[in-house]
């Protein structure tokens, strides 16, 4: 195997990785245990590395990688006027217009704001537009390996929705 990075990230899914399918072929690889997310590759269909970012240029600069993230996921977060509204605790509520990325395994869809330069929070919804998590930019600063692992998990649908020790 060439000793690039995108032969190295492909390398890893078989090794110590896990892999989160989404619904447009992209793809979330991290380590196999997402309490200790110490870094995420956002693969394109083929496997190639789109974009890289570790737990420590989270806590560095949470909003700015979060966006960079975000962008790499989402195309640049387009507005998708057509997701259906949040609801909590029975209730619907308005975040505005956002861009979300869907989880092929458990339909789980991770949602960001499309308004605005820089993205200042993400959540996890059900595919019934329940939030299953919401964390804030600032939360990546305290411990941004446990924030970014329990991203991870919500959106995969918890253990169910990871691809283990598979590049496919």
């Amino acid at each position: 195997m060439p000793n690039t990075p995108d032969a190295r990230a492909r390398s890893l899914a078989c090794m110590n990785a896990c892999r989160v399918a989404l619904s447009d072929g992209k793809a979330l690889l991290c380590p196999a245990y997402p309490e200790d997310c110490d870094w995420v590759n956002v693969l394109a269909a083929d496997g190639g590395v789109i974009h890289r970012v570790r737990a420590e240029q989270l806590a560095g600069a949470p909003a700015e990688e979060i966006t960079r993230l975000a962008d790499a996921l989402s195309d640049g977060r387009p507005e998708q006027p057509e997701l259906p509204p949040t609801v909590i605790a029975g209730e619907p509520q308005d975040y505005g217009l956002e861009s979300a990325v869907t989880a092929a395994i458990s339909a789980n869809t991770l949602r960001v704001t499309s308004a605005g330069p820089e993205v200042d929070y993400l959540r996890v919804c059900s595919p019934g537009a329940a939030e299953l998590g919401y964390w804030v930019c600032e939360e990546f600063t305290d411990d941004a390996a446990d924030a970014l692992g329990a991203v991870i998990g919500a959106l995969a649908g918890g253990t169910t929705g990871l691809a283990y020790g598979s590049d496919t």
